[in-house]
């Protein structure tokens, strides 16, 4: 390996079916609930963008190298990039159902060959890193799998610049959270890790709603926030958290918060919350399930002047048989004031495969510094059904 970790400096990255991974000059993201995987192994992309073309630089082959590339990249000082896989690797690993893998860590150098640097095996390492790796700035990068582990509620990994995967913290239920989904982990410059669970933190009769935790150095771990069923708070936080200069964490919760004009919302249309560095929570916003959305998924985008931008998996226009809707993109001010930027339609270039819909996660196209004024850019894919093709794409 050569030199620290880092995000690639000028870089889109999707994540389509099976995967397709991407390169560009703008900054994007796009994926899926970790409950619809079913889907994602099942749908490819017929073609990326009218916004730029690529080329694969890797095609995944499923075993041993893995398959899915579903999460964003890092690159080293050599220009080497590393990544995850929602699927594949060691297929003798999944005792459940049909043999889909434990997944993979990957290296792909600049000549396009391809190395797996690690195979999941469940136990003691985990399975199903969903989300991204958080280099580190000091020669290491970090992630999570949504599964797996010592007691099988997911774990928090280090990847070290000899490749070496190793385990720093098991999700054990119960009053702690359990499987990470879609949530990259943040870091502050004290080397704290701060991410979220889907599911853990109360007891699991009650709800098992899920929590927000920080990591400390020596991977110490502090629940910052257990959500709990009702009105007054979110459930299932399925994406990461952004942190402001004043150490306050912001995030979303799929469903929960008091109102929602879903009869069948399961306690609510999600929320967007507010965690102090001490610990307390502010719900900043309830969807209603009406134009501006219901159901956020995707991380938040946080500008310099405090406002909030993201995208919601429904409501909005009433675009299907169920009513359920498209989804929206919406910027939320600080004072509290939510507007929206755009509602989806079902439109040729807007469109999922039979009306499935998934959350996306919102690509800005900014100057910089970033600033308040930002022009919002959402790439989303028209898909099909059909037999995959696992790559890793260079964009021009």
């Amino acid at each position: 390996m050569g030199g620290s970790f880092r995000r690639p400096s000028c870089s889109i990255r999707l994540s389509v079916g099976c995967g397709v991974q991407s390169s560009s000059r703008e900054q994007g993201f796009s994926q899926w609930r970790c409950s619809r995987s079913h889907w994602q192994r099942n749908l490819c992309s017929r073609k990326h963008s009218p916004f730029f073309t690529s080329s694969a630089l890797y095609q995944f082959s499923g075993a041993p190298d893995g398959a899915a590339p579903n999460a964003s990249l890092v690159v080293d000082g050599a220009g080497n990039l590393y990544g995850t896989t929602a699927s594949g690797g060691d297929l003798s690993c999944d005792s459940f159902g049909p043999p889909e893998g434990c997944r993979t860590v990957f290296k792909l150098d600049k000549n396009g060959t391809e190395s797996v640097i690690h195979i999941f095996t469940d136990n003691p390492d985990g399975k199903n890193p969903y989300s991204g790796l958080l280099p580190s700035g000091k020669g290491t990068a970090y992630g999570m799998t949504e599964y797996g582990g010592t007691v099988y509620h997911g774990t928090v990994f280090k990847l070290d610049q000899a490749g070496k995967v190793s385990i720093i913290h098991n999700f054990l239920a119960g009053s702690d959270g359990e499987n990470p989904c879609l949530s990259d982990l943040i870091s502050d410059a004290a080397g704290n890790l701060y991410g979220t669970t889907s599911q853990g933190g109360t007891n699991p009769i009650l709800c098992s709603c899920g929590v927000v935790f920080k990591l400390g150095p020596s991977a110490q771990e502090t629940i910052l926030h257990r959500f709990t069923q009702g009105p007054n708070d979110g459930t299932f936080p399925e994406a990461g958290l952004v942190r402001d200069p004043a150490g306050n964490l912001y995030g979303t919760t799929f469903f929960g918060g008091n109102v929602c004009r879903y009869s069948n919302a399961d306690g609510g249309c999600g929320t967007i919350f507010r965690i102090s560095p001490t610990g307390k929570e502010t719900i900043l916003y309830n969807f209603t399930g009406g134009a501006e959305g219901a159901n956020p998924a995707g991380r938040l985008l946080l500008d310099s002047a405090g406002n909030l931008y993201g995208t919601t998996a429904y409501g909005g226009i009433a675009c299907d048989t169920y009513g359920f809707g498209c989804g929206a993109i919406f910027k939320l001010d600080t004072s509290g004031k939510i507007r929206v930027l755009h509602t989806f339609s079902g439109a040729p270039m807007e469109r999922i495969h039979s009306g499935d819909r998934f959350p996306t996660r919102l690509g800005m196209l900014m100057a910089s510094p970033v600033r308040a004024a930002i022009r919002p850019v959402v790439i989303l894919l028209p898909l099909v059904v059909g037999r995959c093709t696992n790559s890793i794409a260079a964009a021009s």
